[in-house]
Order: C-alpha cells, then sequence, then structure tokens
C-alpha cells in the first residue's frame, strides 16, 4: 500500500467521527495512518468543508480542536492551491463540482491515491481512489 494518501471531506469528516462510516479500504489507510505508517496530504479546502459539514450537520466535533490537532500532528502536510492545479483545472473537467476538482487536482498534481467515495470523482479516472 501507499504511503502517501489525500483525504477528501467526507473520508477525514467519518475518520474524525465514525470511522464506521468508512469503506474497508479507506479504513486500512487511516489505520496505517493512525500507526505511524502513511502520510496525508490534506487539501486547504477540505478543511474549510469539514468546518461547513460540522456546522451542516450539527456534530459534537470540536472544529477547532481537531484542526488543532491535525495541525500539530507530525504525519500530516497541508495542501493550498497554486498556480500548476489552477493550470491543471481543464484537464479535470469530467469532475463537475468546483471543490471536488481542487482536491482531485491535489492528488493528479502529486500522483497520490485519493481516499473518496464520491462517485463523480471515482468515475473521472483523473486518480486512483480507495474506498471500499
Amino acid at each position: 500500500m501507499n504511503d502517501r494518501f489525500v483525504p477528501d471531506t467526507h473520508a477525514l469528516f467519518f475518520y474524525l467521527t465514525d470511522p464506521g462510516k468508512l469503506g474497508k479500504n479507506a479504513r486500512k489507510v487511516f489505520d496505517q495512518f493512525d500507526d505511524g505508517q502513511a502520510i496525508l496530504l490534506i487539501p486547504w479546502i477540505v478543511v474549510a468543508e469539514l468546518f461547513w459539514i460540522a456546522r451542516k450537520f450539527a456534530t459534537n466535533m470540536n472544529f477547532s480542536g481537531e484542526l488543532r490537532r491535525l495541525w500539530d500532528h507530525p504525519s500530516i502536510e497541508f495542501i493550498g492551491l497554486d498556480y500548476e492545479q489552477v493550470l491543471n483545472f481543464p484537464k479535470l473537467d469530467k469532475v463537475k463540482e468546483m471543490h471536488d476538482r481542487i482536491i482531485v487536482g491535489i492528488a493528479y498534481k502529486f500522483d497520490l491515491p485519493l481516499v473518496t467515495r464520491d462517485g463523480n470523482i471515482v468515475e473521472s479516472g483523473y486518480v486512483e481512489t480507495i474506498w471500499g
């Protein structure tokens, strides 16, 4: 198994709040991460969406506390949107939602698997996806 992964928003949300909702292979990725054998590259847009989902579903997740824990974790790299990724947008035109295109763009740029169950992303075929 790879040792670097990009999680999408729902994968990270489920990992933090209800790991039983993760697919079998997605769970293996996060187990590998928990064991210190994997690095997560987390797009900043995922963090922004995580905040929104936590609010939208009125979860008891302490967003600020979780963000601090993620920020301090030595096996996490936060990735912002950059020039190269924006130039790749036209190449990723099968991904219809802009936030998803940014997330896919990061996995595409770094040639890493994306932990997602999103049907549009999976069907696009631009990056390897991991879930069930």
